[in-house]
């Protein structure tokens, strides 16, 4: 179990359709898990954690960006 899983559900959760900037995203449980996550990490910044996982996601194709925010990655035809 990688220590992402939980918030990877969580960020995945509250993407959808709709541009969500990444304001919106580090907020609440998010954020609360970035905290958590950063106390163990050597670059202990709690937005650069939510950046990293957003990062991995847009590179796996599940998500994208656009100048309005974060978006699901369109279902290929």
């Amino acid at each position: 179990m990688s220590k992402y899983e939980h918030l990877d559900s969580q960020i995945l959760s509250t993407i959808t359709h709709e541009p969500k900037p990444f304001r919106e995203l580090f907020t609440g449980n998010i954020e609360k898990e970035c905290v958590a996550i950063a106390a163990t990490d050597p670059n202990p910044e709690p937005f650069r954690i939510l950046d990293r996982r957003l990062q991995h996601h847009r590179r796996a194709g599940v998500i994208k960006s656009t100048r309005q925010g974060w978006v699901e990655a369109e279902a290929p035809k």
